[in-house]
């Protein structure tokens, strides 16, 4: 009896304590471990969308100056429209200085170049193309995915801000590696056929986030098109 009864004390042992551990396991596996992945998720997303949210108004914030600048070049009093009729020195380095002055200190735009739909000449900084030089493969600038064909269909006909997907582009100039870039032309000065250049804006994709580091993430998540007020409007997905 007294060997029957410390088996029995054993067993009651042996029970009580697997239980006292399993409770602890089961309220970790079926209770602690969900609702902390559930915090942990929740508050990964609340992150994620105020970055999203900060992205956005940065991009904002950048892009309100864009829609100035072709009234600013068309009121620079050193870019009188007589300056763009004729090809020669002088005019080159005036527009290409005046060029500078507008864009050499603004970090948001990567490239400016300003088409002379006059005399087919593409001016920027360091350095003004002649039309075969632009785009060309050969020389400092020029698109992976953009045939300079196709561009110059495109840049003579436009009549309206005009946006154009992120792409590979070179500038040698700025090193070797392509970089991805989205394109935004505007009419100067304004839209129709009294325009006399197109302004060409390349930013380059990891500006559109102050997050450098998860700009590609980021940069997946803003979607750019242009309204019909010819603004760029930035879409969280």
């Amino acid at each position: 009896m007294a060997k029957m009864g410390g088996k029995r004390v054993l067993f009651n042992f042996l029970i009580s304590y697997i239980v006292v551990f399993l409770l602890p396991v089961l309220f970790l596996v079926f209770f602690f471990y969900p609702r902390s992945t559930d915090i942990i998720y929740d508050n990964a997303e609340e992150k994620a969308d105020s970055i999203l949210r900060q992205t956005a108004n940065h991009v904002n914030m950048q892009l309100m100056n864009v829609w100035y600048y072709p009234e600013a070049i068309r009121n620079n009093r050193h870019l009188q429209l007589q300056v763009f009729e004729e090809i020669n020195y002088f005019n080159t380095y005036k527009i290409a200085q005046e060029m500078q002055n507008m864009f050499g200190y603004n970090s948001f735009i990567e490239k400016a170049v300003l088409f002379n739909t006059r005399t087919k000449m593409f001016y920027s900084f360091p350095g003004s193309f002649v039309l075969q030089d632009f785009n060309n493969y050969q020389k400092t600038f020029y698109y992976l995915d953009w045939d300079q064909e196709e561009m110059m269909k495109e840049i003579e006909g436009l009549e309206e801000v005009t946006v154009r997907p992120a792409s590979s582009i070179v500038d040698r100039n700025r090193g070797t590696h392509p970089f991805k870039g989205v394109t935004i032309m505007m009419p100067v000065p304004s839209q129709g056929a009294f325009s006399y250049g197109v302004l060409i804006l390349v930013v380059a994709e990891r500006n559109f986030s102050p997050y450098s580091v998860k700009h590609h993430f980021i940069s997946s998540q803003i979607g750019l098109s242009c309204s019909n007020s010819s603004r760029i409007i930035t879409v969280l997905s």
